[in-house]
C-alpha cells in the first residue's frame, strides 16, 4: 500500500490497425455509403447482441426478422462468425477508448475487492 504504480497502458489494436487488417476493414475503404449503412445496422445488431448478453447464434434470427421488416441488410454479413467479428471490432474500440481515457487522466484510483 502506498506505493505508486506505473502502468503502461497499450491498445493491442488501433482502429487504423483494424481498418488495415481485417477483410472487413479493406472492404469498408471502397464501400458505397449505402454499404457501409448496411454494415453499420448490422454492427448495431452485434452490439446489441453482446449488451444484452445473447449468444450469437441469435444473430441470423434477428438479421433475418429485420429483412422481414424491411432493413435491407444484404446476405454477405448475417452469420454467426460476423456477429462475432463485429463483437471483437467494438470491443476493441471500446478499450481504445478506455485507455485513451485513462492516458489523459491526471490520477487514477484502483479499486480492489478482497471478496
Amino acid at each position: 500500500l502506498g506505493k505508486a504504480v506505473n502502468m503502461e497502458l497499450q491498445p493491442t489494436r488501433t482502429i487504423n490497425s483494424i481498418l488495415k487488417s481485417t477483410p472487413l476493414g479493406k472492404a469498408s475503404a471502397s464501400a458505397t455509403t449505402e454499404e457501409l449503412s448496411r454494415v453499420g445496422k448490422l454492427f448495431n445488431v452485434a452490439y446489441m447482441l453482446a449488451k444484452e448478453e445473447m449468444p450469437f447464434t441469435k444473430y441470423p434470427a434477428i438479421v433475418e426478422l429485420e429483412e422481414r421488416h424491411g432493413v435491407s441488410l444484404g446476405s454477405t454479413y448475417g452469420t454467426e462468425h460476423k456477429c462475432q467479428e463485429f463483437t471483437n471490432i467494438i470491443g476493441d474500440c471500446l478499450q481504445d477508448d478506455t485507455l485513451d481515457e485513462i492516458r489523459a487522466s491526471r490520477f487514477v484510483t484502483v479499486s480492489l475487492d478482497g471478496s
